[in-house]
């Protein structure tokens, strides 16, 4: 409340279990959050606002809604690094995860049902593993807006692009965009707003 005297609501989403949350991602043209856990699994937070009036006074009230738990990648490691793109119809998730002090990168593509209520449950659609095409360390993810796509970079310095037709995601590009440097690695990597351009941050 910037103009008024509430200060600053605290609202909490009805999570359908206690979780201990290792990573997060903002989707703010969807106003998403997804919470990654510290045993291999996420949530979607849809957030919503009730408005209400008391006479001409208007208050405006978040009401977060948390969508199921959902697996992704080896079940009981902790989620490091989460991404993720809605595209309506396409739906698509990267992460990093911990498995015994080394980082693998896991993806699933999710498909939601719909109802005469309007959008139903997420559920997972197809699973990938893409530790094994990626040489390096990984250090981050990405999904562009149109859930197709899939950035990977890693601590060497190089970036892996995944793309994604049907049910089959696969290595389309890899290059070093700091080559010429005597560091190539990068110290940040995110789409600008409309997924149209990638923006990497060097050392």
């Amino acid at each position: 409340d910037l103009a008024g005297t509430r200060g600053v609501q605290i609202v909490a989403p009805d999570f359908e279990t206690a979780k201990t949350f290792s990573a997060y991602h903002y989707d703010q043209a969807h106003q998403e959050v997804l919470f990654a856990t510290s045993d291999g699994t996420f949530t979607i937070v849809k957030i919503e606002y009730k408005t209400t009036f008391s006479g001409t006074m208007r208050t405006v009230t978040a009401q977060p809604k948390a969508g199921p738990f959902l697996p992704l990648g080896q079940p009981g490691f902790p989620i490091k690094r989460i991404a993720y793109g809605d595209a309506g119809s396409q739906k698509l998730v990267v992460a990093l995860q911990d498995i015994d002090c080394a980082l693998e990168v896991h993806a699933a593509s999710l498909t939601q049902q719909r109802t005469l209520l309007g959008a139903g449950k997420t559920t997972i659609d197809q699973t990938y593993n893409l530790s094994a095409l990626i040489q390096g360390r990984p250090q981050a993810v990405a999904v562009n807006a149109q859930a197709d796509g899939v950035i990977v970079s890693t601590q060497e310095g190089e970036v892996y692009y995944f793309y994604r037709v049907g049910h089959d995601l696969s290595l389309r590009q890899r290059f070093v965009p700091f080559k010429g440097l005597s560091d190539p690695a990068m110290t940040s990597m995110d789409f600008l707003f409309g997924s149209a351009s990638l923006v990497l941050g060097s050392v």
